[in-house]
């Protein structure tokens, strides 16, 4: 990562080798001689730690170009260190820019953000395997994050699959293996159906019901092409895609295939042995 500042000292700008100096500072200037940053990933709270000296000066702000993150916060201001958070809501390059209160450009530092991907470990009895799903958060950004905000919560640990259409979807992400329900961390989220993305075999999108706008944590995963399941327009609005599977699609399928028994008139479809999540974690 470079460390750049707009000053100029014998008319060379200074790098990251150099110290940033703020331009036109008083008898002791704020100074930026050191920036990094931590859990650059898509929907995690990434940190700029700063180093230097005059940090301590409330009018430092942190501003970011390249990927949009939200809701920055400072942490503690002491003389020679500070640091600011901010939620990241995009993928690409994100750039942090220090700025002193005149708006002069202090230092700055880049890092990439990855395409999110997300990895599940399933149980059947002795069975197990895992997959990994990449998220499309420049397709359906509201929908990557909302399902990045319940798989870093641990929301999907021990829910199962409740919902098993043969050669059609695969479906779970709330019910328990005592077929309660796990209540929702978040409000309903907006339909981004009409997002470009269809229900393709190994694409995941949000299960929802008749109400668009009602999609929380339930997620199914398509076996096959199902177009039944695409945006058409207001009336027939479809179902929002936000990724794809991109390993273990054989493990999903093997989901697919097990024997399922009306349990009651909610879960008409349930795998008389459970198929559990064990586990759901981001690695991207």
């Amino acid at each position: 990562m470079k460390l750049e500042s707009p000053c100029l000292r014998n008319g060379v700008a200074l790098l990251a080798s150099a110290l940033a100096v703020a331009c036109g500072g008083g008898d002791e200037p704020t100074r930026v001689s050191n920036l990094a940053l931590t859990n650059t990933m898509f929907g995690k709270t990434m940190t700029v730690s700063v180093a230097g000296s005059g940090l301590d000066d409330p009018d430092l702000t942190l501003e970011t170009q390249g990927v949009p993150c939200s809701g920055v916060a400072r942490g503690t201001a002491l003389e020679y260190q500070t640091s600011f958070s901010c939620l990241v809501e995009g993928t690409g390059t994100i750039v942090a820019v220090i700025r002193n209160g005149a708006g002069a450009d202090l230092g700055r530092v880049e890092a990439p953000v990855p395409v999110p991907e997300v990895m599940m470990m399933v149980t059947q009895g002795a069975r197990s395997g895992s997959f990994v799903v990449e998220l499309d958060p420049a397709a359906a950004p509201v929908t990557a994050l909302n399902f990045v905000r319940y798989v870093n919560r641990g929301f999907y640990a021990q829910t199962i699959f409740h919902r098993v259409l043969a050669g059609q979807i695969v479906q779970g992400g709330q019910y328990l293996t005592d077929k309660s329900i796990r209540a929702p961390l978040f409000d309903p989220i907006p339909l981004e159906s009409d997002n470009g993305l269809k229900n393709l075999r190994g694409t995941i999108a949000m299960a929802r019901t008749s109400v668009p706008d009602s999609a929380s944590a339930q997620f199914y995963l398509n076996l096959r092409d199902n177009p039944a399941f695409d945006y058409v327009g207001e009336a027939l609005p479809g179902y929002a895609v936000f990724g794809r599977v991109v390993s273990g699609m054989e493990v999903v399928d093997e989901i697919g295939k097990v024997p399922i028994y009306t349990f009651d008139n909610t879960l008409p479809a349930l795998p008389q042995q459970d198929v559990v999540i064990t586990l759901a974690v981001q690695t991207k």
